[in-house]
């Protein structure tokens, strides 16, 4: 009789369980903005610029490399710009982010192929949306392009400094160039370079904006090879959000900043594989934006069909379709059957229950988590796609 009674309490529960999945699955549905996107302003519903527009800062977890997540963050800032957004950040280095942030504002006529590796398509947009503005005498109103993560390829910051000091006319910026030339392979010695640059008090003939701009990107480059020599993912981790809190901090109120990175550092709690005592830079947002919780909003940023990031960088990648889940309580399986290849936002924030599980699939984790935990939205595209001029930059 109690094994009876048993097994109607557990039946009841799976049913109730069941029931109350089926539930939010339909909800999310319901609640979903599903649009086809054509690479122009107009294609991107009112709905999502309305939801995404109210926050200070906006995190949104790409995967890399993916073109259509590039178009789509270009032309998506582009029509927040009249909401306030003017910065975009993205997850490279400094001496990076300086010529491209030169680049689309026009006072550099060429961007050296290894910058536009990562983000051409983005680029491109950007650039013409700047001249748009310069042409109308909006110079001011300028989207700025800022990095924020350590400096991943050797030679960058030699680059940007040389095509630097030819921008400023500095002859003592060029000998201290020369002397980096000297320098060799011996990372002590550049150590050195870098640190007697930054203490100089020598004015070089330049502004302060632009000595600024030098020491920022001087700076990153010395803590780049301090941070390798003990790499961790908790001190990389560190550092870009005390690159993100110093972009924060510059802009006036009434400016907003998108942050583009991987989806590891968006989340706002761990993936269940990784390790959990890593505070990733989702969760160091949240805690900033604790007593205005209203200014921050973190995206996941996937597909339903693609390649496998592992393989990302093998010319045989192997491509995955999310199957054998049931579809019933997988949210991609899901979207995928109720809006075909449309683009589908969801935000969680609109859900009822968001604190009930449901299993959601990525391209490399499988979670099962609360809706509103992992991140506060969603973003799903059709199909990616990797543009085949990509570096590796993560």
């Amino acid at each position: 009789m109690k094994r009876l009674l048993w097994l109607v309490i557990l039946v009841i529960f799976l049913i109730s369980g069941c029931a109350k999945d089926y539930k939010i699955m339909t909800e999310s549905i319901e609640k979903s903005v599903a649009f086809d996107f054509d690479n122009s302003k107009e294609s991107i519903p009112d709905d999502l610029i309305n939801d995404l527009s109210n926050y200070k800062l906006l995190l949104m977890g790409e995967i890399h490399y993916v073109k259509e997540h590039q178009e789509f963050m270009g032309t998506l800032l582009t029509a927040l710009h009249e909401k306030g957004f003017r910065y975009y950040l993205q997850e490279v280095g400094s001496a990076n982010s300086v010529l491209i942030d030169y680049y689309i504002k026009g006072k550099i006529e060429v961007l050296p192929e290894l910058y536009l590796n990562t983000d051409k398509s983005l680029i491109k947009i950007l650039y013409d949306f700047n001249k748009g503005l310069r042409e109308e005498d909006r110079e001011d109103e300028q989207i700025s392009y800022i990095g924020f993560d350590m400096n991943h390829f050797s030679g960058v910051y030699f680059t940007t400094i040389t095509m630097l000091s030819d921008l400023y006319n500095s002859a003592d910026l060029k000998v201290y160039i020369n002397k980096m030339n000297d320098n060799g392979n011996d990372i002590e010695g550049f150590k050195a370079l870098l640190t007697g640059f930054l203490n100089s008090s020598i004015d070089m003939d330049i502004t302060n904006v632009q000595r600024e701009k030098l020491n920022w990107m001087t700076q990153n480059e010395l803590d780049t090879l301090n941070i390798k020599e003990d790499w961790s993912d908790s001190k990389r981790e560190s550092y870009i959000e005390k690159e993100v809190l110093r972009a924060i901090k510059n802009t006036e109120k009434e400016e907003k900043l998108i942050v583009n990175c991987g989806s590891w550092h968006a989340q706002l709690i761990p993936y269940w594989r990784l390790n959990g005592n890593i505070k990733w830079l989702g969760m160091r947002l949240a805690d900033y934006f604790d007593k205005i919780p209203e200014d921050f909003y973190s995206v996941a940023v996937t597909a339903y069909k693609g390649e496998l990031k592992e393989r990302i960088r093998s010319k045989s990648r192997e491509s995955f379709r999310y199957s054998g889940v049931n579809p019933k309580i997988n949210l991609l399986r899901n979207f995928e059957e109720n809006f075909g290849s449309s683009y589908v936002f969801l935000n969680y924030k609109n859900i009822s229950d968001i604190n009930s599980s449901v299993l959601v699939e990525y391209p490399y984790d499988i979670i099962n988590t609360p809706l509103n935990r992992q991140f506060n939205g969603l973003i799903i595209y059709p199909q990616l796609t990797v543009p085949p001029e990509f570096r590796y930059y993560e």
